[in-house]
């Protein structure tokens, strides 16, 4: 595997991550660049799995499509590069930003498997901590993710400050109702911190 980083800094300001403080402003790389440097690591090491080291792949969504978009041609037009495979860190976007098609275009590109900050199963911690989406928007996230067999990593926190014991609950309940993206691989780890 060879790491890549397409962007820096977070479109998030989630209350518990230096991210944003670190880096003020979210930029990214151009998807021709991305590609290109994914390319000549193909061809001067053979190496077909990449890394990318950013907080989120799909943090500029134009940024994120026209370099799946480019990645899916390639694979398309020269066969050497049709066992491409990518991993990153992924942000959770409400089902009109982030349809159907843009799931396809993820697994056509090569898109193998992504870091979800779900944090919670409770929407009033993941509101509190900046998240911005529900967990209807996690359900229907892993709803594509399945079809499409794209795996999950869920990152996940315990014990955050305003978390009640009813939300604590709402996390166990969100983990029975996955139980069958768990059999799939759909969700193929949960990291707690």
């Amino acid at each position: 595997t060879i790491s890549i980083t397409g962007s820096r800094g977070c479109v998030r300001r989630c209350t518990f991550c230096d991210v944003g403080h670190i880096w003020k402003k979210f930029r990214f790389r151009s998807s021709d660049n991305i590609v290109k440097e994914i390319i000549k690591h193909v061809q001067d090491t053979g190496v077909r799995q990449f890394m990318f080291t950013d907080s989120l792949i799909n943090g500029s969504l134009k940024q994120f499509t026209d370099m799946m978009i480019t990645l899916s041609d390639l694979k398309i037009k020269y066969p050497e590069f049709t066992d491409i495979k990518y991993v990153g860190q992924f942000i959770v976007r409400p089902k009109e930003q982030h349809k159907e098609s843009l799931y396809r275009l993820m697994k056509d590109s090569g898109c193998h498997n992504i870091m979800v900050g779900v944090e919670s199963g409770s929407d009033a911690v993941r509101f509190h901590m900046g998240k911005k989406f529900t967990n209807t928007d996690i359900d229907y996230h892993l709803a594509m993710c399945s079809k499409y067999k794209i795996r999950n990593t869920f990152l996940m926190m315990s014990g955050y400050p305003t978390e009640t014991l009813q939300d604590h609950q709402d996390t166990i309940s969100m983990f029975r109702r996955y139980q069958k993206y768990l059999l799939d691989e759909t969700i193929i780890n949960v990291t707690l911190y």
